[in-house]
């Protein structure tokens, strides 16, 4: 009963997963295609550990997924094919514990020579130097290049020319938010709040 109720859980945990990746990295033509493990884990909020683990072992399993050596993780095109055959129940069921929305969800086009465009690349910039260069922010070198590659995660998606409305709410901002969060500076914490400003000004253009 209890095996039951773990594999459930993991079955559960792994459509999360799997459509999160899906949702943000299936449509991006880049070799920065993955995120860190640790980093999703955080991201799904409620989602105990040993259950993240298990999700990604089942779906590693049936090379649904791929886990480099240093847990970072990218959807595979077998992965990207079964999200899209799933059934109509199982995308919401998996949608509404990842808290994104839906498939209809509005698309919004990214003008690349517009000036809101170019403000908000720039901003993301200023926060990507702002913590390389910083050195006495109180984390670890780990930690630091992991939200280095966090902002540049958020450069390619911005790079696409249409993203969904949600990627802005349910992706962008969160990861922002979450590095600020992890460099506990305030410096960093202006420039991300600039950077926060400048996205969103795109998702209402």
């Amino acid at each position: 009963m209890v095996r039951n109720s773990v594999s459930e859980i993991a079955n559960q945990v792994s459509d999360q997963v799997l459509l999160y990746l899906y949702n943000v990295f299936a449509d991006i033509d880049s070799d920065d295609e993955s995120i860190r493990g640790e980093e999703l884990n955080e991201m799904l909020e409620g989602v105990p550990e040993r259950f993240f683990r298990l999700a990604c072992e089942l779906l590693l399993e049936d090379d649904l997924i791929e886990i480099s050596d240093a847990s970072w993780l990218s959807i595979t095109k077998d992965g990207i094919e079964l999200v899209e055959t799933w059934s109509d129940e199982r995308y919401e069921a998996a949608n509404k514990n990842l808290m994104i929305a839906p498939a209809s969800d509005r698309i919004v086009s990214l003008s690349h020579n517009s000036q809101p465009y170019a403000d908000a690349l720039g901003a993301l910039e200023e926060v990507y130097e702002g913590i390389r260069s910083k050195n006495d922010l109180d984390i670890s070198g780990g930690e630091k290049e992991t939200c280095l590659v966090a902002v540049k995660t958020i450069q390619t998606v911005m790079s696409q020319e249409t993203v969904t409305e949600s990627i802005f709410q349910e992706f962008i901002v969160p990861k922002l938010r979450w590095i600020a969060e992890k460099c506990a500076d305030k410096t960093i914490d202006a420039l991300i709040g600039a950077a926060i400003t400048a996205v969103l000004a795109l998702s209402t253009l």
